[in-house]
């Protein structure tokens, strides 16, 4: 059951506590540090990749700048992709869904991503991506993925959240870049119980409004879970005090834009799955709010 209130500061309506009907069952993490070996595309389809790519940048108004294939200076989103699928499958888990979250079109697009993640998945899997939103991507894909998966408690979906180190073109100033490749997988169960995954989002709103919003969900957060909390915020966030009772407030690593608050995630996890978390984004070009939290203990 959703609700919603008005956040002091803005003028937009946080929906509050959303309970969408899926568990984590595990997350991953791939970068170039732990895959160092990029895949290129062919040397020989590179001047249709520099064709299309030039094309794409000029309809903006912008500048495509050519990178050879042999150069090893990207990650294509695909072997990250098929990297984060690679171990979701080690668990033993047939993945039914996969929706891929990033912000900034594959560098090297040589062939689709979904296509070769749902040949590679080795069942009746569907993929598609969602872009467009920034930071705030990732969220969208979990309430899609989430949607797919209810009333089938034996459901499994696979939130693949990906940045890429390089844009080659001409951005405005000011707009979030990447500064490394990462991707983070998030393997979602149906039939979870209720709260198991709560998720606020908000539209509209102002630094003043986003900053009030995080301490509306806070609130939410205490009155749904015991015990420690950690909330991971993303670059975009204003500077906010959130205090209480094994209250804990950080930000997600610097440099990507959609993996920040989800590397938090896995990272803690993996170190302190002891406490619930929050993770965070707003994009203040959109005025777009989202934050979404788990109880680690439960996994």
């Amino acid at each position: 059951m959703a609700t919603a209130q008005k956040s002091a500061g803005g003028h937009g309506t946080l929906v509050r506590a959303r309970r969408l009907p899926v568990r984590l069952l595990g997350s991953f993490h791939r970068s170039t540090s732990t895959d160092p070996a990029p895949a290129f595309a062919a040397a020989q389809h590179q001047a249709a990749i520099d064709e299309y790519l030039g094309d794409m940048a000029s309809s903006y108004g912008s500048v495509y700048r050519s990178t050879p294939a042999t150069e090893p200076s990207r990650t294509a989103y695909n072997r990250l992709a098929h990297g984060l699928l690679t171990q979701a499958r080690a668990r033993g888990e047939r993945i039914d869904r996969i929706v891929l979250a990033h912000s900034l079109p594959d560098s090297q697009p040589g062939y689709s991503v979904c296509a070769s993640l749902v040949h590679a998945s080795d069942g009746p899997a569907t993929a598609f991506s969602v872009s467009d939103q920034r930071a705030v991507t990732p969220f969208t894909a979990l309430r899609i993925a989430a949607e797919y998966l209810h009333g089938d408690p034996d459901g499994r979906a696979l939130v693949l959240v990906l940045d890429q180190g390089e844009l080659p073109w001409e951005v405005p100033g000011g707009t979030p870049v990447p500064d490394r490749e990462v991707g983070i997988g998030l393997l979602l169960g149906g039939g979870a119980p209720p709260g198991d995954v709560l998720h606020w989002r908000a539209t509209g709103l102002d630094a003043a409004g986003a900053a009030r919003a995080v301490t509306d969900v806070h609130t939410d957060v205490r009155r749904a879970f015991s015990g420690p909390v950690t909330f991971v915020l993303g670059g975009g966030v204003p500077p906010v005090r959130v205090s209480g009772p094994d209250t804990e407030v950080r930000r997600g690593p610097g440099g990507p834009v959609c993996t920040s608050v989800w590397t938090g995630l896995h990272d803690l996890r993996l170190t302190s799955p002891d406490r619930a978390v929050v993770v965070v984004e707003y994009d203040p070009s959109l005025g777009y709010f989202c934050a979404a939290a788990t109880n680690l203990e439960d996994r």
